[in-house]
């Protein structure tokens, strides 16, 4: 008996307590003396701990080292089986009901109670295809919310980690959404599209048909017109704004425009002026006192004179002088959608006169060179009203205006043909004189007509 209990504890020794648990240590019961290939398994609470640099993940997981300790304890010897007090596993329950009803402290670099981690997502955001940053641009990631800066930038911080979908949203472009793994502090940039109009046009004028190299202008986009006129803008943001068509050869066009909807069609139609030289085919005057005349010398020359307003003074003499003019209009005008915006039919002076009242009219039937003062066609609607001459000398003046040549031109359309002219009035004391279509070329009359088509 004394041989046997020799090599076990005496009964009558002392149990190990609590309090010489407690002075061993809790290191004893982390981590007790294992065999080498135990101790050099850390579970896996204690690497992820580790890992993260923290003094614990939780007591719990402490709680639940201490009692997968235990069970070594048990298999290592009989003297480490009664080192334990009877009170341990009863201690140790109280702990985790303790300890599970005020929670785990939370780790430095655990945002949750979860033990989740966050990180910061960052980066800019830009239009698509385009090198300045887009300011204004909300986005959002797992509920963190943050916006663009006046550089682009934007900073989202405490993103949960794991896969999260980042949004973005501005009011002109199309919502953005994209998938992103977030293992840590993660830059994404955004490229925006913009929710605009798909806008295109042809540019053309009434005669010449379709323009190329027109420079076609909106929202702060350009475009040149290809070689059949056609014009496209892409994305072109919905609004109001001026749409402005330039080219070197016609008049620019602007015109106020509201964009919405993905698709808009724009057709343009520049019009252009030009400058004729009109022709005077004919121009020559009717002498009253001399009813019959076809031909009346000077053949260079034509005058122009009123009736005495004495009709019944002893000196009365009923003279009138009459002139006639006819031309051709440019055959472009016969095109309804050309109009004329400025015309003018002028008369050269041979000398100084008085100035004298005169009156223009159509003709209600065309004139030959034969026209004598006894065959004169009826006359029409009044075409022009005012004054010639002063006593400056030789120069030349107006005696057909823009309205005048607009009736005249309504009249060529209508009947294919114009008419031609008659002058009336001057003074009643003595002809004044003019230069016809005999006379010398920068002397003859003539007309210049601006039209716009």
């Amino acid at each position: 008996m004394n041989r046997r209990r020799s090599k076990h504890t005496p009964l009558s020794s002392p149990l190990p307590n609590t309090l010489t648990v407690a002075q061993r240590g809790l290191s004893e019961f982390r981590d007790p003396p294992l065999p080498t290939r135990e101790r050099n398994v850390p579970s896996r609470e204690r690497r992820v701990g580790r890992e993260r640099g923290t003094r614990g993940v939780c007591f719990l997981s402490w709680i639940a080292d201490l009692f997968k300790v235990l069970p070594r304890y048990h298999t290592r010897s009989w003297q480490r089986r009664a080192m334990l007090h009877p009170a341990t596993p009863i201690l140790g329950l109280t702990l985790t009901v303790i300890l599970a009803f005020f929670g785990c402290s939370k780790s430095d670099n655990s945002p949750t109670q979860s033990g989740v981690r966050t990180w910061t997502v960052s980066g800019e955001v830009h239009m698509l295809g385009a090198i300045p940053p887009l300011a204004g641009v909300v986005v959002k990631c797992a509920g963190v919310t943050g916006s663009s800066g006046t550089d682009g930038k934007y900073e989202l911080i405490g993103v949960p980690e794991g896969q999260q979908t980042i949004t973005a949203q501005r009011a002109d472009c199309d919502d953005y959404s994209y998938v992103i793994k977030v293992e840590g502090n993660t830059n994404h940039h955004i490229f925006m599209t913009l929710n605009g109009v798909d806008l295109s046009g042809v540019v053309t004028n009434a005669i010449d048909g379709p323009i190329s190299g027109a420079r076609v202008a909106i929202r702060g986009q350009v475009a040149l017109t290809d070689g059949s006129g056609k014009y496209e803008f892409s994305a072109v943001p919905h609004g109001t704004d001026t749409l402005t068509v330039t080219q070197p050869n016609y008049n620019a066009y602007r015109s106020s425009v509201t964009l919405a909807g993905s698709v808009a069609q724009i057709n343009v139609v520049l019009t252009r002026d030009s400058t004729f030289q009109g022709i005077v085919d004919q121009a020559k005057y009717v002498d009253q006192h001399l009813p019959n005349s076809t031909y009346i010398t000077p053949f260079d020359h034509m005058y122009l004179r009123a009736n005495n307003p004495d009709t019944t003074g002893p000196n009365f003499i009923s003279l009138l002088q009459h002139i006639y003019i006819n031309f051709t209009f440019p055959v472009l005008l016969a095109d309804q959608r050309v109009s004329i915006i400025d015309a003018s039919l002028l008369m050269c002076s041979d000398g100084p006169y008085p100035t004298t009242a005169i009156k223009t009219y159509s003709l209600q039937s065309f004139w030959y060179s034969s026209l004598t003062y006894n065959t004169q066609p009826a006359i029409g609607s009044l075409l022009y009203s005012g004054s010639i001459c002063d006593t400056s000398g030789s120069k030349f003046w107006q005696v057909l205006g823009t309205e005048g040549f607009i009736q005249v031109l309504t009249s060529y359309r209508s009947q294919g043909i114009v008419n031609g002219i008659v002058i009336k009035g001057g003074s009643a004391a003595a002809s004044t004189g003019f230069y016809s279509t005999l006379a010398a070329l920068a002397l003859r009359p003539k007309f210049t007509i601006r039209v716009r088509y």
